[in-house]
């Protein structure tokens, strides 16, 4: 048989520990949870909160903790609002079990007790002793056991055991013997107990087990938002003449119910539960720990604070250790992304399928031409038709193919020696006019291309002209000409930023041609792109690891319990952020490494200055998550805000193409987002050699720069549980 309770408990207790009055709380416009709700919970009692699934008893305990905001009423809790200075509410003089179980399921029972320990300050031998008495009374299995790999009611337990682990003045415990069998409950009632009685402590209890409310000094039962009446379980037994608490609650309901079709006013029974007339009268203000009880002075001088962080901070890093898999596992995608971009991204491709019709017969000069061609860049395929060579190019049999006419060799001379008087130049009027302009046109060589791979039919191009320079030189010391008669009146100048080996060659053949035959990058990938895109894949990656962490921390319902601990937001994005900046900046410095010692990408300027612009990435992507996780009102809802945003980034940065190339009035969305301009300045040290006193690095990293200190002030200031 279940002990009851007695009256003589509740009438000794000379002040109100919890006090709510005409409270209500409105979810939505059409949703209304708690209903002008008043309630009294006598100092070193235990109070059964009886209530059907629905009526608001989850959302009366997280309106009391802080955790939600009434619409109206007022709430007091020792003769204070929850979260006035040195109540410790939230803080360490609540225990707050939350009806989910509230856990990280990746920690072992040891290591997630240890850190509740540590937030509320336990000393490590009163911990372990304490820790050690609850594992045994709870019957829970071995310390080193993970909490997902546990029962749904061994979990229980362990949230139980987190709750009362360091013995707070309020308990407030949700649903805390669901799942448990008759046993365990006995001794679980019995450690409430002997929690009121030595150590004076309020407990707050709901639960599904309505005749085990018998315990409790004081019942509430509430329907719909209300508490229809409360008192001592035998008294109000008594009062209703019924045999157990279930038939009284049934009771009461059929009342309410009658008073609603009567249209009767409901009148709040709690004659038996008084308090001291030393507990003044309120007014309602919201407060919580992130907005009353931290400041930026009490950061640096609160060694609370400080204790309280390093808890917070030793539990995500400890989390974060245990996913080695996902740790390990994303940074060999990261490298394996780089190495192939490195390794094939830009470099110039090679045997490309060029099909020939050469109309000269016999083959002279265009033979002569064919000869410069390098096989191993183009792989010729000779055609007998024009028709042949079309069809083939539509089947994607080859990327193109040239056509050289039947006077080439005839009219190459006339090509390279145009005022020749036996050309056959006249005058007429005055002009000169050249009756061999048709032939001049039988020496074109005609490129026709599949244009839907743009860069192979730009490729094959340069590969003809750079075939053409060393056949028109050929051809001149052929003729005797000459060999300037072949410039082109455009020449490459003095390069003034670019590969080492390559700098300032002969002309803009020579350059063309030893960039080919060092299987270089003619377009610039490898040398100006590849940094881009490091810097754009640094970000992401950064963005997807907060991602991923934000998202098991929500999954794990921790919040409420943080909460409730006294851990403000500030303290719970700290920890965050400096975690995710070191296991991401090891990430990104091995990667740097690895570009200059694997990938042998040069870097003419300073190693320490290119890390710096990488790991200033690392911070504007942990914040930027952040931001998004701020204005996203779930998981799925955070994901595709998140990924929209990196897309957006990835348009206007200059990835996919260079930014001069969007319209005017997008460009000045580029300095809105952290990574637009930061590959300047990446590509300013690595390629160009320069430092951070130069405009081109440090003008380049003010955007980036200032949008961390924005995200950053709205993160810590807006960000709310």
């Amino acid at each position: 048989m279940i002990p009851q309770g007695t009256g003589g408990i509740v009438e000794s207790k000379s002040i109100a520990a919890v006090k709510a009055r005409n409270v209500v709380y409105i979810r939505s416009a059409h949703q209304t949870i708690l209903n002008d709700l008043n309630l009294l919970v006598p100092s070193g009692s235990v109070y059964g909160l009886i209530g059907p699934s629905g009526c608001g008893k989850t959302s009366f305990l997280r309106v009391l903790v802080g955790y939600k905001k009434p619409t109206s009423g007022c709430i007091q809790v020792f003769g204070l609002e929850p979260g006035s200075p040195g109540l410790g509410i939230p803080g360490p003089n609540i225990g707050y079990m939350p009806q989910d179980v509230a856990l990280n399921s990746d920690l072992t029972i040891i290591e997630m007790l240890v850190y509740f320990g540590h937030i509320h300050g336990l000393s490590n031998g009163e911990m372990i002793k304490r820790i050690k008495s609850l594992l045994a009374l709870l019957e829970l299995p071995s310390g080193d056991r993970l909490i997902g790999d546990l029962s749904g009611g061994q979990q229980r337990r362990v949230s139980f055991a987190c709750t009362v682990l360091h013995r707070p003045k309020l308990l407030i415990l949700d649903e805390p013997t669901v799942g448990v069998d008759p046993l365990l409950r006995e001794k679980m009632w019995s450690y409430i107990n002997y929690l009121t009685s030595t150590f004076g402590a309020t407990v707050i209890i709901t639960t599904h087990y309505i005749e085990e409310t018998r315990r409790a000094d004081v019942v509430g039962f509430m329907r719909k938002g209300r508490i229809l009446e409360e008192d001592n379980p035998s008294r109000i037994i008594t009062k209703y003449n019924t045999s157990s608490l279930e038939e009284t609650f049934a009771c009461l309901c059929r009342e309410d119910k009658m008073r609603k079709a009567l249209s009767i006013p409901s009148v709040h029974n709690n004659n038996n539960v008084t308090e001291s007339n030393s507990v003044e009268s309120f007014n309602h203000s919201s407060s919580s720990p992130s907005s009353s009880t931290w400041s930026l002075s009490s950061m640096f001088t609160n060694s609370d604070y400080w204790r309280i962080q390093k808890a917070v901070m030793n539990r995500i890093f400890l989390r974060f250790y245990k996913m080695k898999p996902a740790f390990y596992g994303s940074g060999l995608i990261l490298f394996f992304i780089i190495t192939i971009y490195g390794l094939f991204y830009g470099r110039t491709p090679r045997g490309l399928r060029l099909g020939l019709i050469n109309d000269e017969k016999p083959a002279n000069q265009s033979l002569l031409f064919l000869q410069s061609i390098n096989p191993a860049h183009l792989n010729i395929r000779p055609y007998q038709s024009l028709d042949l060579a079309i069809d083939s190019t539509k089947k994607g049999i080859i990327h193109g193919f040239i056509h050289i006419g039947a006077n080439f060799s005839a009219t190459i001379r006339s090509k390279l020696v145009p005022f020749d008087d036996n050309n056959g130049y006249y005058y007429a009027n005055g002009s000169i006019v050249n009756r061999l302009s048709q032939q001049l046109n039988s020496s074109l060589i005609t490129f026709h291309g599949d244009h839907t791979n743009i860069v192979l039919v730009i490729t094959i191009f340069r590969y003809l002209l750079s075939a053409y320079r060393e056949f028109t030189l050929k051809a001149a010391h052929q003729l005797a000409l000459n060999p300037k008669l072949t410039d082109l009146p455009i020449q490459l100048g003095d390069i003034i930023y670019g590969p080492p080996d390559l700098v300032n060659p002969a002309n803009d053949a020579d350059r063309i041609e030893q960039l080919m035959n060092n299987n270089d990058d003619i377009f610039g990938v490898y040398q100006f792109i590849l940094p881009v895109f490091t810097v754009y894949l640094v970000f992401v990656h950064s963005v997807n690891f907060s991602l991923f962490s934000l998202m098991r921390e929500k999954l794990d319902n921790m919040f409420e319990r943080n909460y409730a601990a006294g851990i403000t937001t500030n303290q719970l994005l700290i920890g965050h952020f400096v975690v995710y900046f070191v296991t991401t900046g090891v990430h990104v410095v091995t990667l740097f490494l690895f570009l200059l010692y694997i990938l042998k990408v040069p870097c003419q300027g300073s190693i320490v200055l290119a890390c710096f612009i990488l790991l200033l990435q690392v911070a504007s992507g942990i914040t930027s998550t952040f931001i998004c996780a701020l204005f996203s009102s779930g998981i799925g809802n955070m994901f595709i805000f998140t990924t929209g945003f990196m897309l957006a980034c990835m348009f206007v940065g200059g990835v996919l193409w260079p930014y001069e190339a969007l319209p005017y009035y997008m460009r000045s969305f580029r300095y809105f987002t952290p990574f637009s301009t930061s590959p300047e300045a990446f590509i300013g040290v690595m390629v160009k050699g320069l430092s951070f006193t130069h405009p081109t690095v440090y003008l380049n990293l003010v955007a980036p720069f200032i949008y961390f200190i924005i995200t950053s002030l709205i993160s810590f200031s807006a960000f709310s549980y």
